[in-house]
């Protein structure tokens, strides 16, 4: 317990710059792309013609059930709290540095 209050601001400096850097790397990674390039489009359609040539060639052909809607509002209520849980990384994240630089009167002891 006394090496947290004697390091008490280094570890909220720490702790808010890993919040907030963490918070910012996973919002820009989860953004989607603005869009694709011609050689990206071209790639992506002669995979897919390379997948579909491979799927009627094999003699075991698993049927593809599309998501159901139970299904899709998981992922979607997943995506909205990966939302949640990154606004509040960056919100404590400025919290313990901001907490951290606030100058405390220590007379008052």
């Amino acid at each position: 317990m006394e090496f947290i209050l004697k390091h008490k601001i280094f570890i909220s400096r720490f702790l808010g710059a890993i919040l907030l850097v963490g918070g910012l790397v996973a919002m820009f990674w989860q953004t989607p792309k603005e869009g694709l390039s011609e050689n990206e489009k071209a790639a992506m359609r002669v995979a897919r013609m390379e997948a579909s040539v491979v799927s009627k060639s094999s003699a075991t052909q698993d049927s593809e059930k599309p998501n159901s809607i139970f299904m899709q509002n998981i992922k979607a209520k997943q995506e909205e709290h990966l939302r949640y849980m990154v606004i509040l990384s960056i919100v404590f994240g400025i919290g313990f540095l901001i907490y951290s630089f606030i100058k405390k009167d220590e007379s008052q002891e």
